[in-house]
């Protein structure tokens, strides 16, 4: 009994010592840097998109377009991410790449969608630049490597803009934060009804591909190293989180998608 009330005691002092602890934290104060931080980031994804579209052309045509979409809306729904979060732009580079930018953006160029031999593919490449922005990467990347205090001269047109842009669409993740992204986009992908294979078998293509006379395309590629034994791991990871109850769902109609590559 004597050590029972001695425990309660314990935990009594614990408690009130946090809670007097916590008393002391400007709570103001963190909240105003987190809506800070979330103002610069909004900021920032408009500002770089901006540079970005000034210098290259938008695919606007539906054919590209709305399968694409249709894609993106899977991935979404099925794994309820609100999709007014996510600003999808495709845009016409030879290069075969994929990147986030801050605040939701998900930028394609049509020498991936061109590369990809279907819509599991493309929807594995979009799964993991999905897990990047949701996972808050691409700040904590710019974070990192320039500072919050750089950002915010960017943002005031104090700073080099060139070389965000180039960090965030030619530059690696952190091998911890790509390996997050890999195993977050395996569980978009399930849920959504798409086999992870498709985004194994797109990773040894780009490990297999880049070994030829066109690597110099392949962007992906030195975005995303260690391709080939990334791929081992994301099935081996996808046997792991595979549901009994998969059932795997067609992305989009054959026609649907060979009218969409022929356009491009």
């Amino acid at each position: 009994m004597k050590k029972v009330i001695i425990q309660f005691i314990s935990f009594l002092l614990l408690f009130f010592g946090m809670w007097w602890g916590l008393s002391f934290i400007d709570w103001r104060g963190v909240l105003k840097v987190e809506e800070t931080s979330q103002n610069i980031e909004k900021e920032l994804g408009n500002f770089v998109w901006e540079s970005i579209e000034q210098s290259t052309t938008i695919v606007d045509k539906d054919e590209i377009k709305l399968p694409i979409d249709s894609i993106l809306q899977t991935l979404c729904n099925r794994n309820e991410i609100d999709t007014t979060t996510i600003k999808l732009y495709i845009i016409k580079e030879k290069e075969v790449n994929a990147f986030a930018l801050p605040d939701g953006y998900l930028i394609l160029h049509t020498g991936l969608i061109e590369a990809v031999d279907s819509p599991e593919e493309l929807c594995g490449v979009m799964a993991h630049e999905l897990a990047h922005i949701k996972l808050g990467h691409c700040m904590d990347k710019l974070i990192k490597e320039v500072g919050m205090g750089t950002l915010a001269g960017i943002i005031s047109g104090n700073g080099n803009l060139s070389q965000i842009v180039h960090l965030l669409s030619s530059t690696a993740f952190s091998r911890k934060a790509e390996k997050e992204a890999d195993i977050q986009a395996i569980r978009y992908l399930l849920k959504a009804g798409v086999e992870a294979e498709a985004l194994a078998s797109f990773m040894r293509k780009i490990s297999t591909e880049n070994t030829k006379e066109d690597a110099e395309y392949w962007e992906w590629f030195s975005t995303h190293p260690n391709a080939a034994s990334r791929a081992t791991y994301i099935i081996e990871e996808a046997k792991k989180l595979k549901s009994a109850v998969f059932k795997q769902t067609p992305l989009l109609h054959p026609a649907t998608w060979e009218k969409m590559k022929a356009v491009l």
